[in-house]
Order: C-alpha cells, then sequence, then structure tokens
C-alpha cells in the first residue's frame, strides 16, 4: 500500500470497503448536488443539518443563532473558490494569493505557523505586515526520502506533524514509515534527521510502505506499518498513531529515542484513525469502524481505553441518525475536546456531552448555491468542505488546530485549499 503526498493518501483496502458500506450517499432532493466520491473508494457521509443557502443549522432553527463557545468564522489562508491547476510559488505566497497553497494541519510556534503539503513543509511568519508562505524543506513529486539540511531533505507523504518544546518539529511520513525530526525548522540551521523507524535513505521510495513490522525498541531498528497524527507532550514525548498494527506508541526522550507501544486498539471494531490529540495526561483519537464512529480516551500510563462517544448519526446531532457521519479530526483546548466531521464542528466534554458548535454538513457542491465563503459568518452557518474524493476518510482533507481561542479548519474541495479561522472558547 503506497499513497502519494496529493492523490493518495492511504488506507487498508478493508476498512476502505467497510466504511464504503457504512455510509450513505448524499440524497439529490436535499440542496446538495449529486456528486462523485473520487476514485480512492471514500464514500459519501452523511449531508446533513443544512443545505447552506439558508443558514440552516438542522439544529433546531434558521435564526443563525450559535451555541456558546464559538462565534464566528473568517478565511485565514488559502483559497476555496481557486479553478486552476497551478502550485504556489515555493519561494513564497501570500496567504490568501492564487494559486494556494495546499494547506494541511496548521502547526503554530510563537508567530509563524507551518503545515505540510504531502512532500513538502512550509511556514509563513505572522508577525510580517503581509504574511507570506515559504517551502522550507522538501521538494514536490519527490520520490525519494533522506535526511540533511533542509533544504536537500526529501519527505515522501507526511501524515501529521507535531511540535516539540524547544520549537523543533516532529513530521509522521507515512509512506516512508518513518518519524523525522526538523530542528531549527525554517532557520539558518535548518535540518531533518531519522527519529524512529526507516532511518535510512530510500531513492526510490518503494510502492509498498518499506520497513514493515511491529518492532519497539531503539527509534533507529524500531518497525511500523502506517505511522500517523504525532503528539508530544511538555516533556517532549511523542505519541503517534501505527495504524496497520492497530496501536498507540510513543518515543521517550533518551538517547536511543525508545520506541514502546502504550495502547493496544486491536480489540476494537475501528480499523481506521483519523486523528489524534493529546489533553493532560490522556489520549484521544476519532476512530472509524465499519459502521460506527468513535471518540476515544487513551491512558498512555496504563493502556485503558474508555469511549467518550460511539455510534452513528444519532450518536451525532444533527447527523440523521441512519446515517454514518465521517469523523476526520480532534483537537483539544485544554478543557475539553472539539471534533469534526462531515462539514461539522462539535464540542465535546470528558463526560460524553457533544455539542454542535459550527458548520452547516457536507456538501458535494462547494460552495453552495449563496453562500460567499470569503466573508465571516456565523459559527453554524459556515459550509466546512471535507473532500470525500481526496482522502477524507483517512483525515489528510480536513484538519483541526487550536491557538489562542479560535480553531484553525483546513478544508479541502475539489478546487481550492483553505483554512478557515473560527473564533472559539
Amino acid at each position: 500500500m503506497c499513497l502519494t503526498g496529493r492523490t493518495g493518501w492511504g488506507l487498508a483496502l478493508a476498512g476502505l470497503l467497510a466504511l464504503s458500506a457504512a455510509c450513505e450517499t448524499v440524497e439529490a432532493d436535499d440542496g446538495d448536488a449529486p456528486g462523485d466520491d473520487g476514485g480512492d473508494g471514500d464514500a459519501p457521509g452523511d449531508d446533513d443539518g443544512g443545505d447552506g443557502d439558508d443558514g440552516d443549522d438542522g439544529d433546531g432553527g434558521d435564526d443563525g443563532a450559535t451555541q456558546p463557545g464559538c462565534t464566528t468564522g473568517t478565511l485565514f489562508a488559502g483559497s476555496p473558490l481557486y479553478l486552476g491547476d497551478d502550485m504556489a510559488n515555493p519561494n513564497g505566497t501570500g496567504l490568501l494569493e492564487d494559486p494556494p497553497l495546499w494547506w494541511r494541519q496548521t502547526v503554530f510556534n510563537g508567530n509563524r505557523v507551518f503545515t505540510y503539503t504531502g512532500e513538502e513543509l512550509w511556514v509563513a511568519d505572522l508577525s510580517e505586515a503581509s504574511p507570506r508562505a515559504v517551502r522550507f524543506a522538501g521538494q514536490f513529486d519527490s520520490t525519494q526520502f533522506n535526511d540533511g539540511p533542509c533544504s536537500a531533505a526529501r519527505l515522501a507523504n507526511v501524515h501529521g506533524m507535531t511540535r516539540l518544546p524547544d520549537g523543533s518539529l516532529v513530521a509522521a511520513d507515512y509512506n516512508a514509515n518513518a518519524l523525522v525530526k526538523v530542528t531549527d525548522p525554517a532557520g539558518p540551521a535548518c535540518a531533518v534527521s531519522y527519529y524512529a523507524g526507516t532511518s535510512e535513505p530510500l531513492d526510490p521510495v518503494p510502492v509498498d510502505v518499506p520497513n514493515q513490522g511491529d518492532v519497539d525498541g531503539p527509534g533507529a531498528t524500531a518497525q511500523f506499518r502506517g505511522v500517523k497524527w504525532p503528539v508530544s507532550d511538555d516533556q517532549g514525548v511523542v505519541f503517534f498513531v501505527d495504524e496497520s498494527n492497530q496501536k498507540v506508541k510513543k518515543v521517550a526522550t533518551d538517547a536511543a529515542r525508545t520506541v514502546s507501544t502504550v495502547a493496544d486498539l486491536g480489540d476494537l471494531d475501528f480499523s481506521t484513525w483519523t486523528g489524534m490529540t493529546l489533553m493532560g495526561d490522556k489520549l484521544y483519537l476519532v476512530g472509524l469502524g465499519s459502521s460506527e464512529n468513535i471518540v476515544l480516551e487513551v491512558d498512555p500510563a496504563s493502556g485503558a481505553k474508555r469511549p467518550l462517544v460511539e455510534g452513528r448519526g444519532e450518536a451525532f446531532p444533527p447527523v440523521e441518525p441512519a446515517r454514518s457521519p465521517i469523523l476526520a479530526s480532534v483537537v483539544s483546548n485544554g478543557n475539553d475536546l472539539y471534533v469534526s466531521g462531515s462539514g461539522y464542528i462539535w464540542s465535546l466534554t470528558l463526560d460524553g456531552e457533544l455539542t454542535h458548535v459550527a458548520g452547516t454538513g457536507l456538501h458535494l457542491d462547494f460552495p453552495p448555491d449563496g453562500y460567499d465563503p470569503l466573508v465571516e459568518h456565523p459559527a453554524l452557518e459556515l459550509a466546512l468542505k471535507l473532500n470525500i474524493g481526496q482522502g477524507s476518510i483517512q483525515g489528510t482533507s480536513s484538519f483541526l488546530t487550536y491557538e489562542a481561542g479560535a480553531l484553525y479548519f483546513t478544508g479541502i474541495n475539489q478546487v481550492g485549499y483553505y483554512v478557515e479561522k473560527i473564533e472559539c472558547q
């Protein structure tokens, strides 16, 4: 199984087929135009809670009143209406400039915001009068994986990135089956080094994920089967999902970067894990199974697991009970969680209380008729694109980040990539 940075984003075939059977097609008479869900086996999730043309949130009224916690959303970066095929200038592009940068997850460090586009790492300095995003590592369409100075380092397909306490970054390269560390990111000493998993150059990166196994121990000899979604704690311990092994693992801060398993997910009926975050001393994952979705709490100290919310549409209102939403990301504000999926965002307490706080539901046509994505909207009237044809089941086309009182939602549609800033407490 091998996926390219922009057109594949891998997933075990069994998981794809299972979810395709579980999710239902959007109905043509509900205000959304029929669409093609792409050629990667991803099935459409539910659509509903609002058609987008009247601000209906599907939550009991059309008055646009927001739930406590989130107020408005504005375009932060990207260009959701761009129709061209050109790529952003790697030497610098304005945050709202065409052609747009292919934004993924946003990672903040002071005035800087980092993102990745598959094979590349980018940064923008928000302290500048007119911030511009610049590529600082990797190269589009590269078939290589190697360490070295950032200008010469190559990545295969990043699936998640986290910031360490010292400002370094750790990225999960799914196709290379490795974690890498980026020291002094975008600075004069910027360098990429092998961190755990594959620890040698690959030229070219093989079609099948290399170095497969389930081996803990020193980072240089550890083996995985699909690394994703790294997060780090205040001491610099990195946790990540080893998806095909159905485990959560960690990399310690010792000199050997020792890898160990902290939780086994194999006893759960959820084969695909689309996001993970850390809050306090617990990890929180969103997962997709053959018929249901889950937000799962994991205690890395004991391996204990506790579902916070689990089920189909009935567990994730305003999704229709018979439908199965596609959960795509989870993030913490330090006290509660935010979960995104199928064009909605929910807040979630640790007691399992779920509240719809943003988004009008999945729209195969984006933007929906009468909706202008370039202006500010109340949170519950936001059209938040989840691209079911470009790896959304994997989580790679819908991300959440929480920073300084705001959610940053990355949406990817058939024609544009964008980041929406949503004011939330």
